[in-house]
């Protein structure tokens, strides 16, 4: 069975910065999810905040991972392990430009809590 593994930016529909960054198996099933904000998460709070106030965020691809679960597991585990990383490095290289992401990253303390995203 071929499986894309997604890394995936999330931007704020007011200013077009990324507010978001994710990795998933099944892109279409997680937008959904996101989009929905029910979630009590950070961003599905602030996906919530979006929509009562008639706006909706934006989904941009950043990378896409093909692997095939039927080839030997050290194989694919290989791949799984590489989008993982690409995940953080992408969470780390957004920061890095300045930019205050909702992403809550574990053994880390870099999650900016002095932003207030949900004045707009």
């Amino acid at each position: 069975m071929e499986i894309t593994v997604s890394i995936y930016c999330i931007n704020c529909p007011i200013s077009n910065m990324p507010i978001y960054v994710g990795k998933t198996e099944n892109i279409d099933q997680r937008l959904t999810m996101h989009s929905n904000g029910n979630r009590q998460t950070k961003i599905g709070l602030y996906i919530k905040k979006l929509r009562q106030n008639g706006l909706r965020p934006t989904f941009h691809i950043l990378e896409e991972f093909d692997y095939n679960s039927s080839r030997p597991v050290k194989e694919w585990m290989s791949i799984i392990r590489e989008s993982e990383a690409m995940e953080v490095y992408w969470i780390h290289q957004f920061r890095a430009w300045g930019f205050n992401l909702l992403n809550r990253m574990h053994n880390t303390h870099a999650v900016r809590r002095n932003w207030n995203y949900f004045n707009f």
